[in-house]
């Protein structure tokens, strides 16, 4: 327990779930009010697990009852002069609100416990947890074991329907052991839904199929087309002539085709073809 030159100050607990965080608050908590303390616990009401919002449960089974608050507001206006000690489970679901309020108690000569999540399920910092570890006196961040690996858990691994959850979902989305799994820095796993979309985009839109024709009398398919002289969309060049289907395919020069075929195109048409070559 921290002890400073005065009566008030913050302590946190933080770290992954399933680590023992609402167990470590609730042992604080019965300590106090062994010591005779004026307690006061308060958790979000998101938090609906187990024991119900008027409750601070623990995946141990541990309770204990709280006020469940919206906002950090909530808590201020409930802070009597008589108060001692004040408990703060889920601190990662309140508004950054919370910072303030947790100061002036603390100046208020109060000792403050908060409890929370630093990190969300994409491992980065969640709400108003790091504000919170900046300005407290006491740090405590608690490891759960790697379900995969048995290393130790920092991350918090959501899964739908088993399988790693997509970067793209909500923020918050409570859940217990049925929607999550403590693991460690390895086998933590968020893919992203719109990665190979992004990928496509990058390597452009892809290319239509170019329209064939057939020779009727060799049977050779070859892709051609010819430009109206007067700029119009190009048309489909239809070859009866062995010899003129060659001069198509291997001439380069194009020397062997007319000047309404010179003007040779090999883009996709966005209307059907009907005409003939001349």
């Amino acid at each position: 327990m921290y002890h400073g030159g005065h009566d008030g100050w913050v302590e946190v607990v933080s770290g992954v779930m399933f680590s023992g965080k609402s167990e470590e608050l609730l042992r604080r908590v019965r300590r106090a009010l062994i010591a005779k303390k004026q307690v006061l616990v308060f958790k979000s009401h998101l938090d609906d697990r187990y024991g119900g919002v008027f409750r601070i449960s623990s995946h141990d089974g541990s309770e204990l009852e709280a006020h469940p608050v919206t906002n950090s507001v909530q808590i201020a206006e409930k802070i009597g002069d008589d108060v001692d000690v004040v408990a703060i489970d889920e601190a990662q679901f309140l508004d950054d609100g919370i910072v303030g309020v947790v100061n002036d108690m603390a100046d208020r000569g109060i000792r403050v416990i908060v409890a929370g999540t630093d990190m969300d399920f994409r491992g980065e910092p969640f709400g108003p947890i790091p504000k919170l570890l900046a300005i407290a006196e006491r740090i405590d961040k608690l490891h759960a074991i790697c379900v995969v690996c048995g290393d130790l858990a920092t991350r918090n691994q959501r899964l739908i329907d088993g399988e790693p959850a997509p970067a793209e979902g909500p923020t918050i989305q409570v859940g217990g052991s049925e929607g999550y799994e403590a693991r460690c820095r390895k086998c933590h796993q968020v893919p992203l839904r719109t990665r190979h979309q992004t990928e496509l985009e990058m390597r452009g839109p892809p290319t239509r199929p170019k329209p064939l024709s057939r020779s009727p009398s060799s049977g050779v398919i070859v892709r051609s087309y010819s430009l109206d002289q007067d700029g119009s969309w190009p048309h489909l060049c239809s070859v009866s002539s062995p010899n003129r289907l060659r001069s198509w395919t291997t001439a380069r020069d194009r020397t062997s085709v007319t000047p309404s075929e010179r003007w040779h195109a090999s883009r996709p048409i966005s209307r059907p073809l009907s005409r003939t070559c001349a």
